[in-house]
């Protein structure tokens, strides 16, 4: 084989290496854009997804998906049992505990008041 030839094979193999990127590209882009504000999807269902959209393998797809989701705009991922790809941002918090005025600190009930308030104090004379 001679040089020329090699290239032209590497240039190959690029050009077919980048038509795959762009296939799980545009298939993860397409996916992505049907999730509603707050839903939940999956990692694994959007890999499966884009299996059959496009016919690359598994081994390939997975990679690219997960960079792809990681770095797409308003789409965050979250590890974990209620992990997986959402779309906009984390919901606040809302802590409805009652709070001291002056300090912030969590009021606390008193262990006496809550073991009394459920139960009947009967005198036995």
């Amino acid at each position: 084989m001679s040089k020329i030839e090699n290239i032209n094979i590497d240039e190959q193999i690029n050009m077919h290496n980048n038509a795959i990127i762009d296939k799980v590209n545009n298939a993860t882009k397409t996916l992505l854009e049907e999730i509603k504000e707050g839903e939940r999807q999956t990692m694994r269902d959007v890999v499966d997804k884009v299996v059959a959209i496009t016919g690359v393998p598994i081994s390939q797809a997975a990679g690219l998906v997960n960079l792809y989701v990681h770095n797409y705009p308003g789409f965050r991922v979250e590890k974990g049992m209620k992990g997986g790809i959402y779309r906009g941002p984390k919901q606040l918090r809302v802590d409805k505990r009652e709070r001291c005025g002056a300090c912030g600190q969590v009021l606390r009930k008193s262990l006496k008041a809550e073991q009394t308030s459920g139960t009947d104090i009967i005198d036995i004379d």
